[in-house]
């Protein structure tokens, strides 16, 4: 998938999908929390951020005091329109100096110096061992650092779609994110788990390759149809004929994880 079809169907996934609602609602409720852990930070990393558009909001409202972003994102365009994005809010943040990392973030080798706070937003699928790149993030971080992760905690791609479409999502929904980062020795200052629903009906090849990493075939394609209308057939025979998530999937869970160093002291 290139550039500009990965793009336009990412678009129409986050377009059928309440996971940017139900992100910054979440983000709403521990804005004091969040606000006690990152007021302070001055330098920040961010893993696969794609054009930024999350770690600007975050940025703006959370961090006022950053010196130094560093993205870290492997697709071409993406890196482009994140430069470009952050030279908008370097306009607002005059001192900010920005770095964009055209790397595979599973294989890099990390900067020459450790920071206040790392992202990673929907990311970790996309790597094999999920446990061995969180532990290179912790040896990214200084001893006070915070880690925001937030990623699918799904029943529905853990077990529906997973097995009847072979999804390959490398080992994430094998593995407890929330225990690797206790035996780490994080301490979770915010851990929440949120629906976020994704609207299923009329999907496309491009959009079903998004869900799957790969290019469905004819086959699969009437076969998620057939899927989807069961499922809707399910949600009419359980739940009211009038229900407005018709077509939806309403567990498409996400988990929300902001963790610290075991260093770290704030009192909130």
């Amino acid at each position: 998938m290139d550039a500009a079809e990965y793009e336009a169907a990412l678009t129409e996934l986050l377009r059928r999908s309440l996971f940017p609602q139900r992100f910054y609602e979440v983000v709403a409720q521990y804005r004091e929390v969040i606000n006690g852990v990152l007021g302070l930070a001055e330098t920040c990393l961010s893993i696969g951020p794609g054009a930024g558009d999350v770690d600007i909001f975050l940025i703006r409202m959370f961090i006022p005091n950053l010196k130094e972003f560093h993205g870290v994102e492997v697709n071409r365009d993406l890196c482009r329109r994140l430069k470009n994005n952050m030279k908008t809010l370097q306009q607002e943040i005059p001192d900010l100096e920005v770095t964009v990392h055209r790397e595979d973030a599973q294989v890099w080798k990390g900067l020459d110096h450790k920071v206040d706070v790392i992202f990673c937003f929907d990311t970790l699928y996309n790597f094999t061992n999920t446990e061995s790149v969180l532990r290179k993030l912790q040896s990214w971080l200084k001893p006070n650092g915070v880690q925001w992760c937030t990623f699918t905690d799904s029943r529905f791609l853990t077990h529906e779609m997973r097995f009847e479409f072979k999804i390959n999502r490398g080992d994430l929904l094998s593995v407890s994110v929330a225990d690797i980062n206790a035996h780490l020795g994080y301490r979770n200052l915010v851990d929440i788990k949120y629906e976020a629903g994704l609207c299923l009906r009329g999907v496309n090849k491009t959009l079903l390759k998004v869900l799957l990493l790969r290019t469905p075939t004819d086959y699969e394609m009437e076969q998620f149809e057939n899927f989807v209308q069961v499922f809707d057939e399910f949600i009419l025979l359980f739940f009211s004929p009038d229900i407005p998530l018709r077509a939806w999937i309403p567990d498409t869970g996400y988990r929300l994880l902001l963790s610290a160093q075991p260093y770290f002291k704030c009192i909130i």
